[in-house]
């Protein structure tokens, strides 16, 4: 997943799993609710934006939940998972592509991309007058919640935690001192021993009429690199993207993958999952593919994988000859 450091004022890959490191390994940033318990106490720690898919922990101030730290995107909704806490929102502004958006009701679609559940209930909207802001939320009024705000100091791991008691439908504010906790488990999977046995290949078009020459996934995980899966024949390539879903008998997370093609120039990136139709999480960096052979280095994994394509380049088919982890 992509996690960004207001102290460092860096984003990059991690995987799903506690505690969540910044890229400077000695720095903390705390934990997530990857299982989506909903423990107690309710501690408002993450946000995501939907439009840059990055989690980010949220600002004491709360200055951070009105504009995004990362991609600077004015904040037009929100939504407070009650099960993990993660507050997901978005803009109104126009973006390509987007694994979680959040629907005309406020809900997150999806699923919550912080426990990758869906509400437990009915979603209703809060107003909170001590941020300024209002949220959608399934959680029941009057009961306490927290933003808690990872503090950096000698030890890195002094939290600073605001407390907000919902009040018919409002949000009363108190600071007070906590240490850092052990909450949640969200263990990433396993690493393979060897290379990874894909058993499961489908093609992936969300954006497009469902099917992208299905007949020839299982041609890309058959070892035999004269057999490719291919997209269709594209004059303009316009959708947000295509793609192709490999899947193996568990969960693993692979150090890399590996696609052979023989048509070069388009670009990709890797996203895993539990699921073979989604959501996925990004694994990998996007980049164009300049030669036959191209290794990608993963953050995380799953049990599928999909290979995310998002601009032909100068073909208007592209071919993935073999898939291939390790």
């Amino acid at each position: 997943m992509k996690v960004f450091c207001r102290v460092h004022e860096k984003g990059f890959f991690a995987p799903r799993q506690n505690p969540i490191k910044c890229d400077n390994r000695s720095h903390i940033l705390g934990e997530l609710n990857f299982a989506g318990d909903k423990r107690q106490p309710a501690e408002l720690h993450w946000q995501y934006c939907c439009n840059c898919e990055h989690f980010c922990p949220i600002s004491e101030n709360g200055e951070s939940l009105a504009v995004c730290p990362v991609c600077a995107r004015r904040t037009s909704q929100m939504y407070v998972c009650d099960r993990c806490f993660t507050i997901s929102f978005e803009s109104n502004t126009p973006v390509d592509s987007k694994n979680f958006t959040l629907t005309a009701d406020g809900v997150t679609r999806p699923a919550c991309p912080g426990c990758l559940q869906t509400s437990s209930g009915e979603v209703r909207e809060h107003a909170c007058d001590d941020l300024g802001t209002s949220f959608t939320t399934a959680r029941a009024e009057n009961r306490r919640l927290q933003i808690v705000e990872p503090r950096v100091d000698a030890r890195l791991d002094v939290m600073v935690t605001v407390g907000l008691a919902a009040v018919a439908g409002g949000l009363s504010g108190a600071i007070l001192l906590q240490g850092n906790g052990n909450s949640g488990t969200g263990a990433a999977p396993p690493r393979p021993t060897g290379p990874v046995q894909f058993t499961t290949a489908a093609a992936y078009d969300p954006f497009g009429d469902g099917q992208e020459h299905d007949e020839a996934a299982q041609d890309a995980i058959d070892g035999n690199v004269a057999t490719p899966w291919m997209t269709e024949h594209y004059r303009s390539f316009t959708k947000q993207g295509v793609g192709l879903v490999v899947g193996a008998n568990r969960a693993v997370s692979p150090k890399t993958m590996t696609i052979i093609t023989d048509t070069p120039g388009f670009t990709a990136q890797i996203k895993a999952g539990d699921s073979a139709t989604g959501p996925f999480h990004t694994v990998s960096n996007s980049r164009t593919i300049a030669s036959t052979t191209a290794t990608f280095s993963l953050n995380g994994g799953g049990r599928y994988f999909l290979v995310w394509i998002t601009n032909l380049g100068s073909n208007d088919q592209v071919r993935i000859d073999e898939v291939k982890a390790r």
